[in-house]
């Protein structure tokens, strides 16, 4: 198994990869390329694309999100840095003026909370996130066959 690689079993597990890790469900040698096969087929209505991929999956990274901000066990400064981060979002205040230059003045705002949020998820322990994405996969699966 590749380093940074953490096992969490269930559909929605496999595309969150913030963090800079990989969350794959286990899976044996023998079962990889029926497993590919099988996974082609059952993403073909996934848009393909990053950016996609990513609205696709937005629902789940907000319940994770959700989660982790308001679970006790969660350090504390990742949760603060993300309360500036939607505070200077939301301020009239920044560094490129939104006026300035039409467009280009929000990607200071976006790029500061895409930075805000990639730090939420790498300060969090691996056990506490774990336990969420296994979390909200199980909430994902409740009702299926």
């Amino acid at each position: 198994m590749p380093r940074g690689t953490i096992n969490v079993s269930g559909p929605s597990s496999t595309l969150l990869m913030d963090r800079g890790l990989r969350y794959t469900r286990p899976m044996s040698k023998a079962n990889k390329s029926k497993e590919n096969k099988k996974q082609r087929s059952d993403h073909s209505l996934i848009p393909s694309g990053n950016v996609l991929s990513f609205l696709f999956h937005l629902p789940n990274f907000a319940k994770l999100y959700w989660k982790l901000f308001w679970d006790r066990r969660a350090p504390k400064i990742p949760k603060i840095v993300l309360i500036l981060a939607i505070i200077y979002l939301l301020s009239p205040i920044d560094l490129l003026p939104d006026f300035a230059i039409p467009g280009v003045g929000y990607v200071d705002d976006l790029a500061l909370l895409a930075l805000a949020f990639k730090y939420f998820i790498k300060a969090m322990p691996k056990d506490l996130l774990s336990e969420k994405i296994e979390s909200i996969d199980k909430d994902a699966n409740v009702g299926r066959p």
